[in-house]
């Protein structure tokens, strides 16, 4: 069974999105599975946020993949991530990224998340896979 790895924010709308497209891309270790979820859901996901990945080459299209749902708080999560909104959780939370809200950003600014974004997925993969038990 796979180790669930949840980036967890307010509105599951950007951030967490991003967060959870680039962990899947990026990791290779099969026994991690990047996940999102948000305590007070949006709508839909953040459609500069949409564009923004796909420069990347990451389609966040898929709303069966990509849409906002709410922490399962009953599952059994190997790490949360907070992504920098002071998410409150029953569940004890492994780090807080510390990332801008990208709601009613765009253009360059969001870029500017997105790559704040793949830089702590890169070095949270590295760290599972350096120190995590498999």
């Amino acid at each position: 069974m796979k180790k669930k790895i949840l980036f967890l924010c307010g509105h599951n709308a950007g951030r967490s999105q991003m967060a959870q497209a680039y962990f899947n891309k990026y990791n290779t270790n099969e026994n991690f599975v990047g996940l999102s979820a948000g305590t007070n859901i949006a709508d839909q996901v953040n459609s500069a946020c949409i564009e923004a990945m796909k420069e990347e080459g990451v389609d966040m299209n898929d709303s069966s993949n990509f849409f906002p749902k709410v922490i399962d708080e009953d599952e059994n999560y190997y790490r949360i991530y907070s992504m920098g909104c002071n998410v409150k959780s029953e569940l004890a939370i492994y780090d807080d990224l510390g990332i801008d809200d990208p709601a009613g950003q765009e253009g360059e600014n969001i870029k500017i998340i997105r790559n704040q974004v793949k830089e702590n997925i890169i070095a949270i993969i590295d760290d599972l896979n350096q120190n995590a038990t498999n």
